[in-house]
């Protein structure tokens, strides 16, 4: 059974949902205003703050996984929801750091986001199936 990062999954649902909602042309707007709207996001993910603080959900106990976010990641959606998404599945939302026994692997979405994967918790992975659900977020591996 393949695992896959629920924050992934839920915030490529939002944009998908967000991006095809805008190219619409929803509600009799003009595809003009789809395109400002799509101009600002761009813009608002490039000046995403770069202050080095990271945010991150423990899902360990439920998972078996925590994510760390910074800059970029908050630039569209915002800090508040990520942590929406991490109250979701029970995580721990804070700035302590993601625990760093038994890691499996990581997952760099290239957009500020890291979801680690452990060997132990709620869902434990292994190499193999780490792997896949990175690869089926579009990320890059690490072990």
């Amino acid at each position: 059974m393949t695992k896959i990062n629920l924050f992934g999954w839920m915030a490529m649902g939002v944009a998908i949902t967000a991006t095809a909602f805008l190219h619409s042309g929803c509600c009799g707007s003009s595809s003009s205003a789809s395109e400002d709207l799509m101009s600002e996001l761009a813009e608002a993910s490039a000046s995403a703050p770069s202050d080095g603080k990271v945010k991150t959900c423990n899902d360990l106990s439920s998972v078996s996984q925590c994510s760390e976010h910074q800059g970029p990641a908050f630039a569209v959606f915002g800090e508040e929801f990520y942590k929406g998404l991490c109250e979701l599945t029970e995580g721990s939302w804070g700035e302590a750091p993601c625990p760093t026994d038994d890691i499996i692997g990581r997952c760099d979405d290239g957009e500020g986001s890291i979801t680690i994967y452990y060997g132990t918790g709620g869902s434990p992975y292994d190499a193999t199936s780490a792997k896949d659900a990175c690869d089926f977020s579009e990320g890059k591996f690490s072990s």
